[in-house]
Formats: structure tokens, sequence, C-alpha cells
């Protein structure tokens, strides 16, 4: 409807290893070992990064920042302004996020200082929040599509 189908991931990994193999994904990495992530899916490229960060890896933390950054800043703003000003104002504040933690993750240091890993787990945490509101209006104005037929 609104072109937004590449924020829903496709694939959510399953919740245990085994579940995982069978369905293509590799097995955890080692800490300090940057692997690619092969799963897809806005949803499952935050929960690489939030890997990344309880790992301590902060090449994989840079590369889920690009990744989620890239698709958010670059091919959002073709999909507004949207029918419903709601959502419009919702995906700007998500573009605006999607900037905050691409210039919070340029500023890092090599290693990151403690108050930099502090400012880009908050970005992030601005990231979701925003993805939630256009979540959350997106699947209402399905609803109200589905309920007067037009779904």
């Amino acid at each position: 409807m609104y072109n937004l189908g590449y924020l829903y991931a496709k694939s959510i990994a399953p919740p245990n290893i085994e579940e995982a193999r069978a369905d293509g994904f590799s097995a955890p990495p080692t800490p300090g070992t940057p692997t690619p992530c092969t799963r897809s899916g806005s949803c499952c490229r935050v929960r690489c990064s939030h890997e990344a960060f309880k790992r301590g890896d902060e090449a994989a933390v840079r590369g889920a920042c690009d990744r989620i950054t890239g698709r958010i800043i670059e091919e959002l703003p073709a999909a507004l302004p949207t029918p419903d000003p709601d959502l419009t104002l919702a995906l700007r504040a998500l573009i605006d996020d999607g900037n905050e933690l691409r210039w919070a993750e340029s500023e890092l240091a090599d290693p990151p200082t403690p108050l930099q890993r502090e400012a880009l787990q908050s970005r992030f945490g601005d990231l979701m929040s925003s993805l939630h509101a256009v979540s959350s209006i997106f699947e209402h104005d399905c609803d109200l599509l589905d309920s007067t037929g037009r779904g």
C-alpha cells in the first residue's frame, strides 16, 4: 500500500539454534569475529546490532548501522507523502532518527568510548520507537481499509 514492505521482516530468526540451522541461519558468531548477517528485514538487522552490542563487536555494530540507516534514509523518502498525514509525520520522524543514528555511528572513535556507545544505543532506541509508531499507524490504516472492504 505505502511501499513499506521492506520495513517488516520476511523471516524472523527462530528461538533456538537447531531451528535456526534448519532454516539456514548460521551459528552465533564468536565474540570479536564480524560475520555477515544472513537474515533480512529491519527487525533482524536491529536484532543483529543488538547481539553485536552485547558481544562488543564494533565492526558488526557499524555494519548494522550502515544497513539499517541506508534503507531508511535512502528509500523511505520516496514513499512520502502518504495519504495518511499521521503516517507521513511518523515516517519523517523515522527518517530523522535514521539520520541521527548514522551521524552517531560516523562520530564513533575506534574503539568507541562508553559515552559514544551509550549515545549510539540511545539512537537505536529512538529508531525502534519510531519504527513501532510507523508500524502501529500502518496496522491501523490496514485495519481501516479491511473494514471497508478496500484492503
